[in-house]
């Protein structure tokens, strides 16, 4: 259940309320602003005479009495509107006394509790009665009015200018500012029902911007409210990437702490403007002060945020080289898959068959290699909202007719989920990926596309990529392996099997690569939607003291001065925990991909002093982490391990066939055309069972890595001369069913070594470096133009020099202290 009162704590700065009187002291309107409010509780605040009018805008507004409340006029702006107080009842608007009718305007993105309709105190069965739109595609504004004849009016728009006006107000901003923030606390909690309501606040927020476009009454407000949608749909991105990978650049302690620290007193400074606004006896003086301190904050506050922006541009360029050579990957295997199909497809003479392989396979990877070509458009934006459009469409296709075949033949139980799931987590990837590519192209500007949103239906096969592949792949498995039992015997069951086993090993094999694909696409995309919104935060806090001065002239009263200012405040600082809290995922992170082990959590929330307390331990947790204290140095319980394994070479697009579960190097000719070895050792692989501890199933990090193609012909000078290089996107653990999975800077360096074998360039990871590699990722070796040829190799024999680590017994936590450096 919802925590709403830590929730409205968490955003009080946000919550602003004005009353307005009459020179007779009677109240004419009642104005609220912020995360949560109740009817019951607005109409305590009145007077017994009640007031003229009450406008309320609310993430969440919840009508808690049947009773309309003692007002002429009545406005609600809310993303959820809980009518369980209603009990299934209209809500009885008051007749009014004089000919001007009693009037209410909503604006509603969801009802909890039924549907909400509004009827009349005279109305008898029900009549009259009107329901009231609830929902964000599209927002509808409905206008009621009841007249003292007793006829109720209402009408219902959903033009930009309808919404702008209601949306585009500074008390709209506030409340939505209140989503945000609240969205940003639920996210982090790790839970699914929190996850869902943040997506819910995210997603109303960018229709109340997104639907209002351009109309919004105040240039000033319409500036606030772009840069908001902007952070609302870098969250919602993240939100869409699946949890469960880390992604990991290279920080180092020193420069950590100095960011953290600057960014800390800026906080300090933020937080005591607030405080000088919500105190203030003297309105004006303290918007004074707190006006001339605003830039220089802001401007303090840009310094990180830039340097922030390099990391995250330097991690873009090796994540798109990543993506690139997993594309280079795939294509050539999607050959090889389509070769087998198309052998596996002759060999099967029944029709019905026939179209039961075409359905779910060859249309799944349709859809699949749509994907594939979504993303190499990243760098011309405009053409990949057509790519994921393509790609929606093919996979609604491929939905709709795998669907329509549910089959009961050998093995496919659970074949038809399996493949729908990984139809949806395929949508799924790609709407993060485009939402992000969005993001970043937009450069700060307005007309952000917000990221594609799944059906409630479709929510369950919403699932992270890689179990989606790794659920299809067993799937397949059970229907292939059985295929002569489906034929039946004499009817060519023999040839038609092996071209089903031929035909399961490349699909395995592009499972691998599209798990690769999908965990690097996973990380790319929230870079690109973390840079676009850095990029923003740069520009806002550049902009900060122009922006409070246009909209300090479109406030009418200093009680709504105050109110913007504290949003602007309040931003500025959201932004600054944000800066605080990406920097120390990152940190935690990194020792987590070294460890499996993080560092203590960081609230942001706490005061200032015991952040900067928190921030110290660290630094002591980290200290006894790594064993820099004198002889106490904490060592792997494996060092130095040497480790070997055999990977058979296959042609790239040659007709020979990895069995299931083989490990082979793909050789074949790269866009440079160079030679180039490609292989993939999925978290799965055996080659450490019977070598290693615990079946095999150990934590590892690689020092140093020897492979010696054989059949490879030396060059002119009698050496062989590569570049190995790693993607960058690893799984590590211990076995399985306990792997992590990782997304960090790939490496890469050169190995070579002569006729004899002798190794005179190795390829190994010196101790001072950050990072050391995992087995489990894709691999290359890329022969020079003149290191020799291997178009006639045969098998890649590899040495490895690893340190591993076993898995903790059973109740008993892997404390620092037995923890070490790799």
């Amino acid at each position: 259940m919802t925590d709403w009162d830590r929730l409205v704590k968490k955003t009080s700065t946000l919550t602003t309320r004005e009353v307005v009187k009459e020179s007779d002291g009677s109240i004419s309107s009642l104005t609220v602003s912020g995360l949560r409010f109740t009817l019951s509780g607005l109409v305590k605040e009145l007077p017994k005479g009640g007031a003229l009018y009450i406008a309320a805008f609310a993430d969440t507004f919840v009508i808690d009495q049947p009773v309309f409340p003692p007002v002429k006029g009545l406005l609600i702006v809310a993303r959820s509107l809980d009518v369980s107080g209603l009990r299934g009842k209209g809500w009885p608007m008051r007749l009014p006394a004089i000919d001007y009718p009693t009037e209410a305007q909503f604006l509603i993105g969801g009802t909890l509790g039924g549907v909400f309709r509004v009827t009349t105190e005279q109305a008898k069965n029900g009549v009259p009665s009107v329901d009231i739109p609830a929902g964000t595609d599209p927002l509808g504004r409905a206008d009621c009015a009841l007249h003292k004849s007793g006829k109720l009016e209402c009408t219902v728009r959903s033009t930009k200018e309808a919404i702008a006006d209601l949306t585009g107000r500074s008390w709209a901003l506030g409340s939505l500012k209140s989503s945000v923030t609240a969205a940003g606390y639920l996210m982090d909690t790790g839970k699914a029902q929190d996850a869902t309501l943040a997506r819910s606040m995210l997603t109303w927020v960018i229709a109340c911007v997104e639907q209002a476009g351009a109309e919004m009454p105040s240039k000033a407000t319409a500036v606030e409210l772009a840069e908001l949608a902007r952070q609302a749909t870098a969250l919602l991105v993240g939100l869409n990437v699946p949890p469960g990978t880390h992604y990991v650049p290279v920080l180092e302690a020193d420069f950590y702490k100095r960011q953290a620290a600057e960014l800390v007193k800026v906080l300090e400074s933020y937080q005591h403007d607030v405080r000088e606004l919500t105190t203030a006896k003297d309105l004006r003086e303290a918007l004074r002060k707190v006006s001339a301190t605003l830039g220089k904050n802001a401007k303090t506050e840009t310094g990180p945020l830039k340097v922030r922006l390099n990391e995250i541009t330097a991690g873009l360029q090796h994540l798109e080289a990543d993506i690139r050579a997993l594309r280079h990957q795939i294509h050539a295997q999607f050959i090889r898959v389509d070769s087998a199909f198309s052998v596996m497809r002759a060999a099967i003479s029944q029709g019905k068959i026939q179209d039961f392989v075409d359905a779910y396979f060859n249309t799944m990877f349709d859809v699949v290699k749509l994907g594939v070509s979504a993303m190499e458009a990243y760098k011309d934006p405009k053409k990949i909202p057509d790519a994921a459009e393509k790609l929606y469409r093919t996979s609604r296709q491929a939905y709709d007719l795998i669907s329509s075949m549910k089959d009961t033949g050998p093995g496919s139980d659970g074949l038809l989920e399996a493949a729908q799931q990984l139809l949806r987590s395929q949508e799924r990837l790609i709407a993060s990926y485009e939402s992000a590519a969005a993001l970043w192209h937009s450069g700060g500007k307005d007309g952000l596309r917000a990221p594609k949103q799944l059906k409630d239906g479709d929510r369950q096969y919403a699932a992270d990529p890689s179990l989606a592949w790794d659920v299809y792949l067993v799937k397949a498995q059970a229907v292939l392996s059985k295929m002569s039992q489906r034929i039946g015997s004499g009817k060519n069951s023999g040839p038609a099997q092996d071209a089903a086993t031929d035909y399961l090993a490349e699909i395995q094999i592009l499972g691998r690569y599209g798990k690769a694909l999908a965990v690097t696409v996973n990380a790319f995309a929230t870079q690109l939607a973390e840079g676009g919104v850095v990029r923003s935060q740069i520009k806002a806090a550049e902009e900060v003291a122009e922006r409070w001065r246009k909209l300090s002239d479109s406030a009418r009263t200093d009680q709504e001065r105050i109110s913007v200012l504290l949003g602007i405040l309040q931003s500025r600082m959201s932004n600054v925990k944000r800066s605080l809290h990406v920097a120390w995922t990152y940190y935690r992170d990194a020792w987590f991909y070294l460890y499996f082990e993080k560092p203590p959590a960081l609230d942001l929330d706490a005061s200032i002093p015991d952040i900067r307390r928190a921030l110290a331990d660290v630094t002591g947790w980290v200290e006894r982490l790594v064993g820099q204290q004198g002889s106490k140095r904490i060592q792997l319980p494996g060092k130095d391990t040497k480790v070997k394994f055999t990977l058979r070479v296959v042609q790239a697009g040659s007709r020979a066939k990895p069995r299931p579960g083989e490990l082979v190097a793909v050789l074949g000719r790269n866009t440079d055309n160079r030679w180039v070895l490609n292989w993939s050792v999925p978290i799965d692989n055996t080659i450490f069972k019977g070598v290693l501890p615990g079946e095999g199933n150990v934590a590892t990090w690689i020092k140093r890595a020897e492979f010696f193609v054989e059949g490879a012909k030396p060059n002119d000078r009698g050496n062989i001369i590569t570049k190995i290089a790693t993607s960058g996107c690893y799984q590590n653990g211990y076995g399985p069913k306990h792997a992590y999975s990782f997304v960090t800077k790939p490496l890469a360096g050169a190995f070579a070594y002569d006729a004899s074998g002798k190794v005179y360039t190795p390829w190994k990871i010196e101790g001072h470096v950050y990072m050391t590699p995992n087995l489990c990722t894709q691999w290359s070796m890329t022969f020079e133009p003149d290191g020799g040829d291997p178009s006639q190799a045969t098998q890649v024999k590899a040495n490895l020099l690893i340190d591993f680590r076993e898995k903790p017994t059973p109740g008993q936590k892997a404390s620092p202290e037995q923890e070490t450096t790799a």
